[in-house]
Parts: C-alpha cells; sequence; structure tokens
C-alpha cells in the first residue's frame, strides 16, 4: 500500500471513495454528495491548514483506490490531533483500515512531535474501526457523542486516545 498526500489530481479517487455505500452510511448519510459540492469541499480540505489529507493505494500505479485519511489539528488543544479514515469497501477484510492507522500513527510520531495524543471517534457499532484502532494501541475514553445520521438513525461514538 502506498500513500500521498492528496492533490487536486486525486478528486475522482476520492470521489469514487465517497460514493461507495459503506462510506455513505458511516460518514451518516444517505446518498453519496453531489460530485461539484464535494469537489468545492475537497479543495477546501486539501489547502486547509489544519489538515492533513491522505489517499492510499495499492500498488505503486496509483490506480487501485486503497482509502483516504484526514489527521486534524485541534486548535484549542495544541497537543493532540484527531485521525478520521475509511477503506474502499472494495478493499475491506484486508488488514487496510489497521495499516492506515499504523501510517497515521508513524506520520504524527516522524512530523509532529510535540503531539502527545492521537484521538478517534468511533461508533460502537462499527466493529471494523474498533478492531483497527484498537489494534494500533487506542484506548476508549468515557468520552461519548451522540450523532444523528440522515434519515434520523441515532448514533453513540467513543472518543479513543492513544498516548504517544
Amino acid at each position: 500500500m502506498n500513500s500521498k498526500i492528496a492533490t487536486l489530481a486525486d478528486f475522482d479517487k476520492y470521489y469514487l471513495l465517497r460514493q461507495d455505500e459503506t462510506n455513505i452510511y458511516w460518514t451518516g448519510y444517505q446518498a453519496a454528495p453531489p460530485r461539484e459540492k464535494l469537489f468545492d469541499w475537497y479543495k477546501i480540505n486539501i489547502e486547509s491548514n489544519n489538515r492533513y489529507f491522505f489517499i492510499f493505494f495499492e500498488g505503486s500505479n496509483e490506480k487501485e483506490v486503497v482509502g483516504y485519511l484526514y489527521i486534524d489539528k485541534i486548535i484549542d488543544v495544541p497537543v493532540e490531533i484527531s485521525v478520521s479514515y475509511g477503506v474502499y469497501s472494495k478493499m475491506a477484510g484486508n488488514g487496510y483500515g489497521t495499516k492506515i492507522n499504523s501510517f497515521a500513527v508513524d506520520f504524527v510520531k516522524d512530523s509532529l512531535p510535540k503531539i502527545k495524543y492521537m484521538g478517534a471517534w468511533i461508533a460502537k457499532d462499527n466493529i471494523a474501526s474498533l478492531k483497527c484502532i484498537e489494534k494500533n494501541g487506542y484506548l476508549k475514553t468515557d468520552i461519548l457523542k451522540i450523532v444523528e445520521f440522515a434519515g434520523g438513525e441515532i448514533k453513540t461514538f467513543h472518543k479513543y486516545i492513544l498516548s504517544l
């Protein structure tokens, strides 16, 4: 698996990921986002000074997209970052989520030495994501947030923390 900082040239690959039914569900939507609206959001986010935005591929040719990763600075907590990621459902079950999380840990340790904690919000019924972050050493906290998904479904998310 290879990674790269997302660029405008990668938008079509990211758009493919965001059309994936599993990704649509876990991001709280009922349908894929409109292409133009997602492009505007994508452009803002790849240029943000508060987000590292990566795209992952299988092989060196960048044709087989695997997933994405956001590493977000938390402005009012300068020693903590937050991670979010997604794996293309066609690639699920091959350990890519764990590898993307491991990449995030290594990137933060190597590139952001002032960061002491990595946080991730995981829905309590998202078993695949729970396994991924637990394999990377995150610990469940008592901090919860309730999120209403599109269509009114209510999900409970736990905050997981990794001390670096």
